[in-house]
């Protein structure tokens, strides 16, 4: 058991959940442009990112590796896994759809990506597009789904990305109600830091990627929080 304050990115590295959480510290830095990087023939996975890979592919999961490791890699060789179940679709935030489009694509040269928003990405409807092309990846941002919210969960999506999924991690907004009604074959989370300030920051990820097994925050909560009661008649959290 680690206390919080050990964690910078604020998630303790234990046994929260190694069913849905995996999670790499004290890797090498790896900085990887779009422009530069070589077809998927050509691509050499790093150890630990082949680990996340088979780590992730049977299982919903939160990628919570630190910055700089290759997290978008990941996320594009496990979704492809499932990519004959439906469309995939990832939500970023807007300066990163580009980033995703550009990887997608590196990685594999003939998949189909539509980034909403962008001109000349597709002049049909999206939920056309969803249907006519089932293998392919749908990339839009945080504020488009909470503008679609209640048209978007009418696709089943073969597989969801949530990049940044700190964005869900304060389960009252409705960006975390928008994503959490989307339908979807399979699931994945991707963060360096999954928790701030509160173990219901995590929960409310753990939550979108497993809710019959994070269906209770309090029961969450006595299970995986390490605390003591204080003098005022609170709770102290020493770890997670």
């Amino acid at each position: 058991m680690l206390p919080i304050a050990e964690h910078p990115a604020g998630l303790a590295r234990q046994h929260v959940d190694q069913a849905c959480v995996r999670l790499v510290r004290n890797q090498p830095p790896r900085t990887i442009s779009p422009e530069t990087r070589s077809p998927l023939e050509q691509i050499t996975l790093y150890p630990y990112q082949t680990e996340a890979v088979s780590f992730l592919a049977d299982r919903d999961g939160l990628l919570g590796d630190d910055c700089g490791l290759g997290k978008t890699v990941v996320g594009i060789e496990v979704m492809t896994k499932v990519l004959d179940l439906g469309p995939i679709l990832i939500v970023c935030n807007k300066r990163a759809k580009e980033w995703w489009s550009a990887s997608i694509l590196a990685q594999y040269p003939e998949s189909r990506v539509y980034v909403a928003g962008v001109a000349g990405s597709s002049d049909m409807d999206w939920k056309q597009w969803a249907r006519l092309r089932p293998k392919a990846w749908f990339i839009t941002h945080f504020d488009g789904i909470r503008r679609t919210w209640g048209e978007m969960d009418k696709v089943l999506w073969g597989g969801v990305i949530v990049d940044e999924a700190h964005h869900i991690r304060n389960r009252k907004t409705l960006t975390a109600q928008s994503i959490k009604q989307l339908l979807s074959r399979k699931r994945l989370a991707i963060t360096a830091s999954p928790m701030e300030r509160s173990p219901a920051d995590l929960w409310s990820i753990l939550n979108w990627l497993a809710p019959k097994q994070f269906t209770s925050y309090w029961r969450f909560f006595d299970r995986f929080v390490d605390y003591e009661d204080n003098y005022f008649g609170g709770r102290t959290i020493k770890g997670v």
